[in-house]
């Protein structure tokens, strides 16, 4: 009788595809210094540019719902992040975090800044106006030179003749002027265009790269399943 055929035995270890899989891991690297200026560059860019839509929105009085114009403001700037975060290929969620709120603070501190700016010159036009019409009628009242003074400084003459009455001074002082009801206006701005900038910032920082290219990786697809 001849012998069994012999049955062949599996090997001890499968044998290794070589091929490298994507890391979902957000805080293994991925943090470049020069990607990392240029994404916050970028970033407080977009947050003066959204800035500025929204105070052009709310100038004109543009019909919307009250939270259209700082949902639009927080979306550009976290679109910004979210591209650049891309672009610069910058990953990790405390990266995303951070420049989340800076950027996401720093434009509605634009937005505030604008309308600071606005009003300046508002005062300045008034003043002027005043001095013009004063000097035509011979009752200046003031000194000449300080009259000409005011009429080339306007954030000064503005410190002078609105700020410096109630003891304050400069952009801080414009900010604890405008009362509670425009600092409840400020609050909410910064925490809806901060919030949907963190939130966009950090998403796209925690997405899944690949180790070795640090190509950005899409959605992971189940091809196959073995029992």
């Amino acid at each position: 009788m001849s012998d069994p055929t012999s049955i062949p035995t599996a090997p001890e270890q499968p044998t290794p595809l070589n091929y490298a899989v994507g890391s979902p891991d957000p805080q293994s690297g991925g943090v470049r210094p020069l990607g990392l200026i240029l994404t916050l560059l970028g970033g407080l860019a977009a947050a003066v540019v959204a800035a500025l839509v929204a105070f052009f929105w709310i100038i004109f009085r543009l019909p919307s719902p009250f939270f259209a114009p700082l949902i639009v403001q927080g979306l550009l700037v976290g679109g910004a992040l979210f591209w650049l975060f891309k672009r610069f290929r910058l990953r990790g969620s405390a990266v995303g975090l951070l420049l989340g709120i800076i950027c996401g603070l720093a434009s509605p501190l634009s937005f505030q800044y604008g309308l600071y700016v606005r009003n300046v010159y508002h005062v300045h036009t008034t003043t002027v106006r005043d001095i013009e019409d004063a000097r035509r009628t011979g009752n200046l009242g003031i000194n000449v030179a300080y009259a000409d003074w005011l009429e080339q400084h306007p954030f000064v003459a503005f410190d002078r003749l609105v700020l410096r009455p109630h003891g304050l001074h400069g952009f801080i002082g414009y900010l604890r002027l405008r009362g509670p009801k425009t600092a409840t206006f400020g609050v909410i701005q910064a925490l809806v265009v901060a919030s949907l900038a963190t939130f966009m910032g950090r998403k796209a920082a925690t997405r899944r790269v690949c180790v070795q290219c640090q190509n950005w990786l899409g959605d992971a697809i189940e091809v196959a399943a073995l029992p």
